[in-house]
């Protein structure tokens, strides 16, 4: 499949959609290799993982820094700022950042765990603390919780 996919460079990628493409749920297609800068992402970790209660658990104890976006399907400004959290997560500023989405209504423990208010709600760990959490509604509110979660290394 090819279609433009927003890269660095705003290349033309190939684009591969998950083996799962007929589960009934949105399709995520990532790509697989750069027709312009001849870049092979096959092998390349996703930058926004998928998640649930269990992993998330597991995750923010085995990654430093992570930031969890829960949405709602029924969501306006969740899909909104899902390309924005996308592009984000793939800026060289936070590679050390894991990012993760959860859906709000699948995961009620995360969910309850961090006083959920409304989506989109987002939730940022850093050594498998809750660092801050909130509603968030723009890509300028993503980036300062991003900030806060950079700032200290402690």
């Amino acid at each position: 499949m090819r279609c433009s996919f927003f890269m660095p460079r705003g290349c033309w990628c190939l684009l591969q959609a998950p083996k799962s493409i007929n589960s009934g749920k949105a399709l995520n297609l990532h790509p697989v290799f750069c027709v312009y800068t001849g870049t092979n992402y096959e092998n390349a970790p996703m930058p926004v993982t998928e998640s649930n209660d269990e992993q998330l658990r597991k995750l923010i104890f085995e990654k430093d820094r992570v930031m969890v976006k829960f949405t709602d399907e029924n969501c306006p400004i969740c899909k909104v700022l899902s390309p924005s959290f996308r592009r984000i997560a793939t800026e060289p500023t936070y590679q050390h950042v894991q990012f993760v989405r959860m859906s709000a209504r699948e995961n009620p423990v995360s969910s309850k765990e961090v006083t959920m208010t409304g989506t989109p709600f987002f939730a940022t760990y850093r050594k498998g603390t809750l660092l801050d959490c909130g509603v968030v509604s723009t890509e300028d509110g993503i980036r300062e919780m991003l900030a806060k979660l950079l700032k200290d290394n402690s």
